[in-house]
């Protein structure tokens, strides 16, 4: 009988360890993804403040002051708010992955314990 609890036991820990690095891998996953989009809005940012630059030259507008140079600031101001989006909403996708791996691991010390019968659960019983 005990032998059957420590073995169930051991394979509840061993699937919630599985989960949690599974999760983790996604985590790393989402993160990698996350800094890939951030590269490609900043090169973006680049290409379009690069074409503004050159489409002022080409009509041989100032671009040193003046709207020509707002017109640059608000690309450039856009393009960081967009960078920062990616970035943020890479990391809260990282965080969940986790979090989710960790509450697996917390899970299966549960379940393990729930093996060899101790009570397992939310519930708390009083006594009066």
């Amino acid at each position: 009988m005990w032998m059957l609890s420590g073995l169930s036991a051991g394979t509840s820990l061993y699937a919630g360890h599985e989960e949690e690095k599974a999760a983790k891998a996604q985590a790393y996953e989402s993160e990698r993804v996350g800094k890939e989009k951030s590269k490609q809005v900043q090169e973006k940012g680049r290409r379009v403040r690069g074409q503004q630059r050159a489409g002022f030259g080409a009509a041989q507008v100032d671009t040193s002051t003046g709207t020509p140079m707002e017109v640059v600031l608000e690309t450039l101001s856009a393009q960081i708010r967009e960078d920062e989006s990616v970035l943020k909403s890479a990391k809260t996708e990282s965080q969940a992955y986790k979090r989710r791996g960790r509450l697996a691991r917390y899970g299966s010390y549960g379940d393990a314990a729930g093996a060899f019968g101790y009570p397992v659960g939310n519930s708390i019983e009083t006594t009066d």
